[in-house]
């Protein structure tokens, strides 16, 4: 795990004591297509890197229609 959290931009500061820390914390998961990870407005507990596949994240209107904010697909495996 720790050399998928090396390759990410977002820790590129972090030294090798704090990259053992959070990879001893990490969990890696597999998701099956339209799986919901978090809903909106929901206080979160995780944070999820997204290693392949792809992600979107949309709001709801109060008529129940989605409105899509973002659609991430991961072109490029970390690993």
């Amino acid at each position: 795990m720790i050399d998928i959290i090396k390759k990410v931009p977002l820790f590129s500061q972090l030294n090798e004591e704090q990259f053992n820390t959070l990879a001893q914390i990490c969990t890696r998961r597999t998701f099956t297509r339209s799986t919901v990870l978090f809903s909106e407005k929901e206080v979160g507990s995780v944070f999820y890197m997204v290693l392949s596949g792809s992600v979107k994240i949309f709001t709801t209107s109060s008529s129940g229609e989605e409105k899509n904010l973002v659609h991430l697909q991961i072109r490029r495996k970390l690993w």
